[in-house]
């Protein structure tokens, strides 16, 4: 009989600041117990290449599902912001915010004394639980 269960969870954030010994194994196993009584087929996580030990993830039993490419955040003043807040239809209707029809978006930004912050792309880890 085909396995049919299709809920996946997703570890969202791990914190790296400090080091606890074994502590993401830890979680895991007792994520994957609970995910498995719930009918959870596999576990997905997200690592950023300029901070992530891809071993830790490999050493857990995950597999390096697909590499994302990278992306940029928006400096804007002194906070960065997702890519998102600042689409082409914020700064047309924005009336604090500089404006022109026809020039790209990245002409927009330094208009505005904005900066793009790019990261170095991230990795889509899967493990399929039993």
């Amino acid at each position: 009989m085909a396995d049919v269960r299709k809920h996946h969870v997703d570890i969202v954030r791990f914190a790296s600041k400090m080091s606890i010994p074994d502590g993401f194994n830890t979680l895991l196993k007792a994520l994957e117990d609970e995910a498995c009584s719930r009918d959870v087929s596999k576990i997905t996580a997200h690592s950023d290449n300029s901070l992530a030990d891809s071993e830790l993830f490999r050493e857990s039993g995950f597999g390096r599902a697909a590499d994302i490419p990278p992306t940029y955040s928006v400096l804007y003043r002194v906070t960065r912001h997702p890519a998102s807040a600042f689409k082409r239809e914020r700064f047309r209707k924005d009336p604090k915010l500089a404006y022109a029809e026809d020039v790209r978006l990245a002409d927009l930004y330094a208009a505005n004394n904005m900066h793009r912050v790019w990261d170095y792309g991230k990795v889509r880890w899967e493990l399929d639980l039993p």
